[in-house]
């Protein structure tokens, strides 16, 4: 799986990766940013493998970028959302413990220009490839431990199912909740373009719209919850995303009401309800 993105990064450098509100970023700069960060992760920071890496942010490229960074080095990275309570924050860091903190401060390290090429990849089958934190609502939040293995079967399944090339690929949860793994991973082996929706659009009707529309995503990744509060807006439509051909839901149950709403909105859509990748 790690060869196929650092292939894809290398081999497609003028493709567009990753979108957020107007700013894009091709293949040939995530793999700068990567390339960085794995540098500085080794070499001046010393860190050794399966190592831990909190990585806190909200849905910038840095966090992608730290995310592979981490994995090409065998490290297990830890991803934290901004929009965590402090208290749970505090949990967390401390039952990590983790190597080093990443946060938007990477940048001025992802942006040398003089970066050198990754050539090793030391993530094994059973290397722990990163945490997820549970929602904790049956008591203490639990970090889950997901292995390579775990992923690679994972991403292939959704490959297999997905069946997407060169795509738009559609986020909507931040990248501490388990749903993004689908989005975040299915782009980067598809060599499809992930179109990020932040926070505060989701927030505000008009903006999202507005992103939707604009997105021309042809795959989407969505929460049922998600999916109903667009579907209170009759502009929710085909008219809106002519494009879209399939939606991922997870994370929640599916209910029959929200799957009936889609296909009378979106005629010949498919539906692939693949709750919940961190159980499975």
């Amino acid at each position: 799986m790690l060869n196929k993105i650092l292939e894809n990064l290398k081999q497609y450098p003028s493709y567009m990766c990753y979108q957020i509100k107007d700013k894009t970023y091709t293949n040939q700069d995530l793999y700068k940013y990567v390339s960085n960060i794995y540098t500085f992760l080794i070499k001046e920071k010393n860190c050794k493998k399966q190592e831990k890496v909190l990585v806190y942010g909200h849905k910038e490229i840095y966090m992608i970028a730290s995310f592979l960074a981490c994995s090409f080095a065998g490290l297990t990275y830890v991803p934290v959302d901004i929009t965590i309570p402090d208290g749970r924050k505090k949990k967390i860091i401390e039952q990590v413990n983790p190597k080093i903190i990443i946060d938007k401060e990477i940048e001025n390290i992802m942006d040398r220009e003089n970066y050198k090429e990754i050539s090793k990849i030391d993530m094994k089958d059973e290397d722990i490839f990163y945490i997820i934190f549970t929602s904790g609502s049956t008591g203490e939040p639990k970090g889950v431990q997901i292995t390579y293995n775990n992923l690679k079967s994972c991403t292939k399944w959704l490959e297999d199912i997905c069946n997407i090339e060169n795509a738009v690929i559609l986020n909507q949860a931040n990248f501490s909740f388990d749903l993004s793994v689908a989005d975040i991973y299915l782009s980067l082996l598809t060599k499809s373009k992930h179109y990020i929706i932040e926070r505060n659009t989701q927030k505000d009707f008009k903006i999202l719209f507005q992103e939707l529309k604009k997105s021309n995503a042809i795959f989407a990744v969505f929460t049922p919850s998600f999916a109903d509060l667009l579907l209170v807006d009759k502009n929710f439509n085909k008219s809106l995303m002519p494009n879209l051909q399939k939606i991922l839901f997870c994370g929640e149950k599916l209910t029959k009401n929200t799957v009936n709403k889609l296909y009378n909105r979106f005629e010949n859509i498919q539906i692939i309800n693949s709750y919940g990748p961190t159980e499975c």
